[in-house]
């Protein structure tokens, strides 16, 4: 099938009622993607606590899946150098990982798998999680694989947000009124309000910690009592919070 014919076969798949990430998931393995190997595909989401959790997959082994989950985002994988930096990570030296992912190596692997690709889906204004797709082939990146798989991800991601609960928030914020409750900030301890003026910065947890000499685990415990606090899932909603940073800094 060619790639045009794949996109629109995919496109017309989109648009069924009622479809879940895992629907999404399968489809892409066995019908969009099949000639190239594919047989796995993950969907991870980054949690209020900072860890990233698989929520949804198909043709992935539950055990093997168990062995990945909660995995903190600073932690060097494929999904989280994707969603961190907002780019395609594409590894095909598998089932053995580089030196660059070395910690990895001793998690279970599927000795089908020979390629992983990984990429954020993004949707207008935040973050959704990444999808990681396994083939059983050694593919290498060209041009046209890459284009065909980003189309896909950025048609998923599109197909996500419409669907999704924070469509509201989004609405809500584009007609004026607030997505969280202001009064909230109030209840906020001076210290977290420095901490939240460096989330907004997109400052990691180690680099707070460095600024405000305190231990990362402090931070961490800080930043899942401020998103709590102000009702947001973590990380991927503090673009929500630009419109208070003078409030805070009061």
């Amino acid at each position: 099938m060619k790639d045009l014919e794949i996109i629109s076969d995919f496109t017309i798949f989109l648009q069924n009622k009622g479809l879940t990430i895992q629907d999404i998931c399968q489809y892409l393995v066995t019908v969009s993607l099949k000639d190239y190997g594919f047989y796995c595909a993950v969907f991870a989401e980054i949690q209020k606590n900072g860890q990233v959790r698989v929520t949804s997959h198909f043709g992935a082994d539950p055990k093997d899946v168990e062995a990945w989950q909660d995995m903190d985002f600073e932690i060097k994988t494929p999904v989280n150098d994707c969603l961190r930096e907002n780019r395609i990570v594409w590894i095909n030296t598998l089932p053995n990982y580089s030196q660059d992912y070395e910690l990895l190596n001793s998690l279970p692997t599927d000795t089908r798998l020979k390629t992983l690709v990984a990429f954020p889906l993004r949707g207008s204004s935040h973050l959704l999680g990444a999808i990681s797709i396994l083939s059983s082939e050694k593919i290498e990146l060209d041009t046209e694989i890459e284009l065909l798989i980003k189309s896909l991800c950025h048609m998923t991601a599109l197909r996500m947000e419409i669907g999704s609960n924070l469509k509201t928030k989004l609405t809500d914020s584009q007609n004026g009124k607030s997505p969280i409750n202001n009064g909230n900030l109030t209840t906020l301890t001076p210290r977290q309000k420095k901490i939240l003026e460096m989330l907004i910065e997109k400052k990691t947890n180690k680099e707070i910690a460095d600024v405000l000499i305190y231990s990362v685990s402090t931070i961490k415990q800080e930043t899942i009592a401020i998103y709590e606090k102000l009702g947001l899932r973590g990380r991927e909603d503090s673009y929500l919070l630009h419109e208070y940073l003078d409030a805070i800094k009061e």
